[in-house]
């Protein structure tokens, strides 16, 4: 949630729309470290023992879904933060197989730069949180309030920690290397962004059109993926919501919670086979598969992902 919400469709605080978006998640997160299990046994050509596994994949959706589901009815930046660290938490506590006992010195490792990212984005917020910038009539104000700077931030002070507790290391060696494996990349994703500024009206006139001789049912139904390709053609979620938001105003579906809840579970979804999210990763992980065949391999959760919405949605309506 976070950005893509804020940005998207204006949505500041846990409300209908978040609760939509919460409801409509709940099964499929459960279902999906099953997803991944499968995907894992089909590219790695591993045997799964599904039974003996049964208790440790359903436990993984379960520590994902509890603390992401309570932290969504009180905020939209902290769910995903509140699931990665106390969802792993209880799960390594609780499901994971793991040899001998871990101890603190473990938790503390894994744990403290993520801590460091979540205590500046708890600190920061409510400092910032009312503030924006105005760049002029017509254009959307910019939120003071920016999780990705705070990033940058946190990984700032990583370093510096490094950098204290090893004097021989160097905080701009791996600021130098970063950037050297990434000039090209970041090329890549410069040239897909303005290719998504020339096709951005006509994909969304394109989808809108298709969408208007459908039933309303099928309409929405449709909503995730047109979030999904939203996010294939330009990166992001957010971008995804602000190329879509005008689908969910059409006449037959009316602007309402549980339709932006769909069109955003889609463009949360596409990340996944972003062409972007891919040529960055690959810029960092060395893989000799195509791009072409990582898509094709990411559509299977993804696709069924966005059954199980769609499932869910017609059931609860």
């Amino acid at each position: 949630m976070g950005i893509p919400l804020k940005i998207g469709f204006e949505i500041y605080q846990s409300g209908e729309t978040v609760t939509q978006v919460l409801m409509l998640n709940l099964l499929p997160v459960l279902v999906l470290p099953f997803l991944l299990a499968l995907l894992y046994e089909r590219t790695e050509g591993v045997k799964i023992d599904w039974r003996s596994e049964l208790r440790m994949l359903t436990g993984a959706g379960a520590c994902f879904a509890l603390p992401y589901f309570v932290t969504g009815l009180f905020s939209i930046e902290f769910p995903s933060v509140a699931a990665g660290s106390v969802g792993l938490v209880l799960f390594m506590v609780m499901f994971a197989k793991v040899q001998g006992r871990i101890g603190p010195a473990f938790w503390w490792k894994a744990f403290w730069p993520y801590l460091v990212f979540v205590l500046m984005l708890a600190v920061i917020k409510p400092l910032v949180a009312g503030y924006s910038i105005h760049f002029g009539e017509g254009l959307r104000p910019l939120q003071a309030f920016q999780p990705g700077i705070i990033f940058l931030f946190a990984v700032g002070v990583y370093l510096a920690a490094g950098r204290y507790r090893d004097r021989s290391s160097s905080i701009m060696s791996p600021l130098r290397d970063t950037l050297a494996s990434m000039k090209l990349p970041m090329l890549t994703i410069l040239l897909l962004v303005c290719y998504t500024q020339l096709v951005r009206g006509s994909l969304a006139g394109m989808v809108s059109s298709g969408m208007g001789i459908m039933p309303i049912w099928l309409q929405m139904v449709m909503l995730p993926v047109a979030g999904v390709s939203g996010s294939f053609i330009t990166g992001s979620a957010t971008m995804s919501n602000l190329l879509m938001a005008g689908i969910v105003q059409m006449p037959a579906i009316g602007g309402t919670a549980v339709a932006i809840a769909l069109l955003h579970t889609g463009s949360a979804l596409g990340n996944a086979i972003s062409l972007q999210n891919i040529v960055m990763i690959r810029s960092v992980v060395p893989s000799k598969e195509s791009d072409g065949w990582i898509i094709a391999t990411n559509m299977l959760p993804v696709g069924v992902y966005i059954v199980i919405v769609a499932v869910g949605y017609l059931v609860l309506s």
